[in-house]
């Protein structure tokens, strides 16, 4: 709550604050699993404006960070309006799912607040062993309302260790097993 506090602005407008553990889930959609060291603040603000929101996170060492304050629930009073986008894992655990969703998140917020849906799997194909540069390699991909013409955004994802820690724009064409989970939505 503390570190939601120090990054949300002086406002006498609060009417409560509300903690919750995990990753925001819009009511009624699949949503993954969450990492245990997430959590997120709700103010309840009074008038007519949105409520706001901050997303709180725990690293391994102990140190809480937060986001910028965002209305609540993500989509109002946004540009796009939209729920949440739905989320495909592919073969990924949740919580490097989640976790290569949050670095994409981190250099392209708007691009990954306007995704109808993300699609997440590892680069390498699932009848395939590849010999890989990084433990860990999987193609972020931000699918846009299919009554959009706009093409998908995709980022790969890396990391030591298994798990992710740097995204870069994804060059070239998408491997055939994230074509067809991104068409399995339609």
């Amino acid at each position: 709550m503390t570190a939601a506090f120090s990054v949300f602005p002086p406002y006498p407008g609060i009417v409560y604050v509300e903690f919750h553990y995990g990753s925001y889930c819009r009511p009624g959609n699949f949503c993954v699993l969450t990492l245990p060291g997430r959590g997120y603040v709700v103010f309840h603000l009074r008038g007519l404006r949105p409520d706001m929101w901050v997303r709180v996170s725990v690293d391994d060492h102990g140190a809480v960070s937060a986001t910028a304050p965002e209305p609540f629930p993500p989509g109002v009073g946004g540009a796009s309006g939209s729920p949440a986008p739905t989320v495909v894992c592919g073969r990924l655990d949740a919580q490097p799912c989640e976790a290569a969703i949050d670095l994409v998140r981190e250099a392209h917020p708007r691009d990954v607040a306007a995704a109808w849906a993300i699609v997440v799997d590892d680069v390498c194909p699932p009848t395939m062993l590849c010999d890989r540069l990084y433990p860990f390699d999987s193609v972020v991909v931000l699918v846009p309302s299919p009554g959009l013409s706009a093409d998908p955004l995709a980022f790969e994802v890396v990391g030591l260790d298994d798990k992710p820690e740097r995204a870069e724009a994804w060059t070239g064409s998408l491997p055939p097993h994230i074509v067809a989970l991104i068409q399995s939505l339609h």
